[in-house]
Order: structure tokens, then C-alpha cells, then sequence
């Protein structure tokens, strides 16, 4: 078992009295009470704060044990004027990282009258919180969803040159015209959907969430980082697709050589994309305590992104 001890030699001045001897042992049988804050492993005070166990030693002997109750006070009774030692705990619960017990040493009390632990401890916390691991079904991630939304405008196609001799000149040179026919250039949008299960367990934790966009070809794999606050069960994202297709008057999917300003033509730059979600977390019991990563990923979809 793990400890963290705290020596202190301190006097517990408990009663108002006019004895100018404060330890004396005319002073009878007095109260030491220790508050504490339980906590859940996501950081969330406890409605219950009973159960965590305090005892009480005279050297190595055991005097009194006792329970906070739904407050989290730890009340010791009768207890008469000596030096004292104090343990702390609770069962999956923890003090520090890897701290259980938490104990006070050579504690001397003038015996009548009441006294708080807590005013003398010096510590700047008295929480304990759970060691129950997280569970990670919080930032769970569904099937992504998608839909393909096809963006079509009117666009001129370039079907060739007709090239004829200027009579007007007296070299008679030839003179070419591009000639164009109607088209329709199409781009693609695709919207993105993932739900999330549940909200997460505290308000102070975000979904720290990773779009991860990998082309198959000839384009850089893209990560896209979004934070969501703890209350959010649904995201939408949009990713527009770098291709461009162009259909003739007859609806023919056409892909012309560049060559000439002027004209619309298509062009495949990918076949598809792979696209997930993911959470790579760590998670903190505020500044001293103890942490745990995990990484939580959707399935993987692949989109095609070509006819």
C-alpha cells in the first residue's frame, strides 16, 4: 500500500479555558473531525460522500475507527489529550497518483473541545477520487453516413477549330475560330454524419475528434481537428471533391485535353477517399492526479468519388 505522509507536530489548542498548560490532562475528552471530497473517475462530485475510512492510532495501537458520513465528515469521539496518528482511505479510491492512504503523524491533542484536521493540514486539496477505469463508450463513434450532393452549372465545350482564309488581306491568311457546343461541369459536395452516443459524463470534457481524409491517389492525406463540447451528439462536415466532370449535349461524360483558353474540360484527380473518425484522449484528475489515455476510431468508409 502506497502512503503519503504528512508529519505533523502540532497543537490542537481545543477549549477556551484559562489553563496556561496546554497539555495537561485536566481538560477531559474532546472531538477531531476531518472533512473529505469524494469524486467519480470523471471528476464529478458524489451526491453520497459517506464511506471513506478514518483511524485513529496512539503510537501503533488502534483507538477509533470511523466512517465520513453523507457529508464527508469523519467524526472522532471521547477522545482524550495525547499525540495521535491518522490513516485516511477508501477502497479504489485515491489521494495522489498512486496515493490510497493518506496519514497524518504525531499529532498532539489537549483533549476537551472540537477541532478540524483540515484547518492545521496544510494541504491544498482533500479530495479523493475514484481508481474505477473510465469507460470509453462515452466517445464511442457509429457508422459515418454520407451523402453525395452533385453541383451542376451550364458550361461551353470546345469541339474544334474551323479555320478559313481572310479574302480581305492581300495574303489571303488564314484565320481560326474555336467552335463550341453546350455542356453541363459538374462538381461534387459530400456531406458527412456521425452520432454520438451519449453525452459526456462531465461538462468540462470535450470530444477531441480527428477527420482523417486519405485519397487514394495523388492528393495529400488530410486531417481535420474539432473540438466538441461534452453536450454535442451529432457532427456535420462537408468535403468537396477536387474532380470535375463535364457531360456533352448528349450527356456524355467527356475529358478533354487542355490546349485552348476558353473551354471547360474534366478532370479525375482521385477514384475515392477513405474517411474516419477518431478520439486519442488523455484524460486528467486535475493537476496531481491520475491520467488515462485511449484511443477510440468509427469504421472506415471509402467513398468513390468517380463514375
Amino acid at each position: 500500500m502506497k502512503n503519503v505522509i504528512l508529519i505533523l507536530s502540532i497543537l490542537f489548542i481545543a477549549s477556551c479555558g484559562s489553563d496556561n498548560n496546554p497539555t495537561s490532562s485536566n481538560q477531559g475528552k474532546g472531538q477531531i473531525t476531518y472533512s473529505v471530497v469524494l469524486f467519480d473517475q470523471y471528476q464529478n462530485k458524489l451526491a453520497d460522500q459517506s464511506g471513506l475510512t478514518g483511524q485513529l492510532y496512539n503510537e501503533n495501537k488502534l483507538i477509533q475507527t470511523a466512517l465520513s458520513d453523507d457529508k464527508g465528515i469523519i467524526t472522532f469521539n471521547n477522545i482524550e489529550a495525547g499525540v495521535y496518528n491518522f490513516k485516511f482511505y477508501k477502497n479504489n479510491f485515491i489521494f495522489y497518483t498512486n496515493i490510497d492512504t493518506l496519514i497524518f503523524k504525531n499529532i498532539q491533542f489537549v483533549g476537551a473541545g472540537k477541532f478540524n484536521i483540515n484547518e492545521i493540514s496544510g494541504l491544498s486539496t482533500n479530495a479523493f477520487y475514484s481508481k474505477v477505469p473510465f469507460d470509453t463508450s462515452y466517445w464511442d463513434i457509429p457508422n459515418i453516413t454520407y451523402e453525395i450532393i452533385k453541383n451542376k452549372v451550364p458550361t461551353k465545350i470546345y469541339i474544334r477549330d474551323s479555320t478559313f482564309y481572310d479574302s480581305t488581306t492581300s495574303y489571303g491568311h488564314p484565320k481560326v475560330i474555336p467552335i463550341y457546343s453546350s455542356g453541363i461541369l459538374e462538381k461534387w459536395t459530400v456531406k458527412f454524419h456521425a452520432d454520438f452516443p451519449d453525452i459526456l459524463p462531465n461538462p468540462t470534457y470535450l470530444k477531441r475528434m480527428t477527420i482523417s481524409l486519405k485519397p487514394n491517389r495523388g492528393i495529400s492525406e488530410q486531417n481535420i481537428y474539432n473540438n466538441f463540447p461534452f453536450n454535442q451528439t451529432s457532427y456535420d462536415w462537408v468535403y468537396e471533391s477536387p474532380n470535375t466532370f463535364v457531360f456533352d449535349s448528349l450527356g456524355n461524360n467527356i475529358t478533354l485535353k487542355t490546349g485552348n483558353s476558353g473551354y471547360q474540360y474534366g478532370e479525375i484527380k482521385i477514384d475515392s477517399i477513405d474517411v474516419q473518425l477518431y478520439n486519442s484522449l488523455s484524460l486528467y484528475f486535475g493537476v496531481h492526479y491520475q491520467s488515462q489515455s485511449f484511443n477510440v476510431y468509427s469504421p472506415k468508409i471509402s467513398v468513390k468519388l468517380n463514375y
